[in-house]
């Protein structure tokens, strides 16, 4: 599971602070502070199953997202990436661009 790692990914590709996301979550009825988000993605806790429902339709990611059931895939591979600064449509962007290389690849 990934969910530590995918969280802050998500947060950072809306270009939402801990405290922002935190204040989102709080308008949709979880009582959450930025610290419990530092906590969730530092790993020491996980939110539960309620919370992580409204978490996918605030950061608007399916709940599978969070999951990590293929090693393979773009979105692993993104995990490794600095994508601090990059703009929703930049990050869109090297998505497609990794997955048409991944295309090109006679090996898989």
């Amino acid at each position: 599971m990934y969910l530590n790692s995918r969280l802050k990914q998500a947060r950072i590709e809306k270009n939402l602070t801990q405290k922002q996301l935190a204040e989102l979550l709080s308008k949709e009825g979880c009582n959450i502070s930025h610290a419990t988000i530092s906590n969730w993605e530092l790993n020491i806790s996980r939110p539960d199953i309620d919370t992580l429902a409204i978490i996918c339709k605030v950061l608007e990611k399916d709940g599978n997202y969070f999951f990590d059931f293929k090693n393979n895939d773009t979105s692993s591979l993104l995990e490794k990436i600095d994508l601090t600064g990059f703009t929703n449509e930049e990050i869109e962007l090297i998505k497609k661009y990794i997955d048409f290389i991944k295309s090109q690849r006679k090996d898989i």
